[in-house]
């Protein structure tokens, strides 16, 4: 097992036509986002505008889990649905799709066999919390959106702010368990390549 913490300081946003978006993760780590090479890649974005049209992505799949705020996500000729924080939704990145409502989310992207999973939790001050990932996942990643955590893993105890991302590569972990120092939202990010 090998695991990394970067603190917030690591992380360059940068603007998109509706709002800022900063990645935190691409694999492998030569690729870039803008040649779609990437086997898997992990980012925040805030919508700062009413209605947002998404970046057609065909070969991507997607995750999409909700920090801030409440959208209506439209999925053309498939379905459309309400999002409020720590909702998620899965769709391809084929679809035409488009949100309505600001917010701030958390996005998985996947492509060929590559599979993956977005779980968001508030765990409250003073509180410890365990996350039990599943023995399939190649990749383990934590992301503080806000508040102070301490994160035990094995032996190895990290303290993380808001912003840090740890990186877990071939866990054998049967739960992650933090306490929270303030209030705090966490998001788990899984990802199990072939």
């Amino acid at each position: 097992m090998h695991f990394q913490h970067f603190p917030a300081s690591h992380f360059s946003p940068s603007t998109w036509a509706g709002g800022r978006t900063t990645q935190l993760f691409i694999y492998p780590p030569e690729a870039e986002y803008k040649l779609r090479n990437f086997q898997f890649r992990l980012s925040t974005a805030t919508v700062e505008v009413e209605k947002s049209d998404f970046t057609p992505l065909p070969g991507v799949s997607r995750e999409l889990l909700l920090l801030e705020g409440c959208i209506r996500i439209i999925h053309e000729g498939k379905y459309t649905k309400v999002l409020s924080p720590l909702d998620t939704d899965s769709f391809q990145g084929d679809w035409k799709t488009c949100s309505e409502g600001k917010c701030t989310d958390f996005n998985q992207m996947m492509q060929g066999n590559t599979q993956g999973s977005l779980a968001g939790h508030d765990v409250q001050k003073s509180t410890s919390f365990h996350y039990h990932p599943s023995p399939n996942t190649n990749w383990l990643f934590l992301y503080l959106y806000r508040g102070k955590i301490s994160l035990a893993i094995e032996a190895n105890h990290l303290e993380l702010n808001a912003g840090d991302v740890v990186v877990i590569q071939e866990h054998k972990l049967a739960f992650l368990s933090l306490t929270a120092h303030e209030d705090s939202r966490v998001v788990f990010a899984e990802v199990e390549t072939a």
